[in-house]
């Protein structure tokens, strides 16, 4: 009798263990992945998740006149931005004006002064469907 309340006793321990296993939880298998990063403000982003440079479809941006709009790229793809009138690119303080060159990572800033003017970019490195439009409002 004695071994049968032990084996009864070490069987109820043993679904008890069991059944207080589970949280509800399926280890993240069945989580969705996290969402794409957001850009900040005035920014085209050059990185995983994001629509620019990624699907080829192109990105807008659109801002006020004189507002400076920053193009960050921490993809760890050198990426450059070739703007069809570099000329309208131009510096923000004491940066560079015009085309941003290949940037294996980090952000560029560029000004554009014509209100209602619009500027299309793309990037060399990739070809023409890798693009985007700054609008000025």
């Amino acid at each position: 009798m004695r071994k049968v309340s032990c084996l009864f006793g070490a069987l109820i321990l043993s679904i008890g263990l069991i059944s207080c296993g589970g949280s509800g939880s399926d280890g993240g298998i069945n989580n969705p992945p996290p969402p794409p990063p957001t850009c900040a403000a005035n920014t085209f982003c050059m990185s995983s998740g994001s629509s620019f440079f990624i699907d080829g479809g192109g990105t807008t941006l659109s801002v006020a006149a004189n507002t400076a709009v920053t193009w960050t790229n921490d993809s760890g793809i050198p990426h450059d931005v070739t703007f069809d009138d570099p000329t309208t690119a131009l510096a923000v303080g004491g940066g560079s004006a015009g085309n941003i060159p290949q940037p294996a990572s980090g952000s560029h800033q560029r000004q554009f002064a014509v209100s209602g003017s619009t500027h299309p970019f793309h990037c060399i490195i990739h070809g023409t469907p890798m693009h985007g439009t700054l609008n000025v409002l």
